[in-house]
């Protein structure tokens, strides 16, 4: 999904912002079933870590779950 290119980036509030608007599009494109209910992208700099965190939902079976996964 285009994570690898931010490996060796700062973390700073601007690409948080750019990673959450472009996994949402992506999500969208490749995923057109999904509900995309929230993305939550949570820096920590020191470790040089990100967790996302993507709530979503089906409408055709009522199924909503999240999906988290650290960097």
């Amino acid at each position: 999904g285009g994570l690898r290119e931010f490996i060796f980036e700062q973390i700073n509030n601007e690409n948080l912002d750019f990673l959450r608007g472009d996994i949402n599009n992506k999500l969208s494109l490749n995923f057109p079933t999904l509900t995309i209910d929230d993305v939550i992208l949570t820096g920590n700099p020191e470790k040089n870590q990100i967790t996302i965190s993507i709530k979503y939902s089906v409408p055709s079976t009522n199924i909503s779950d999240e999906i988290i996964i650290d960097l």
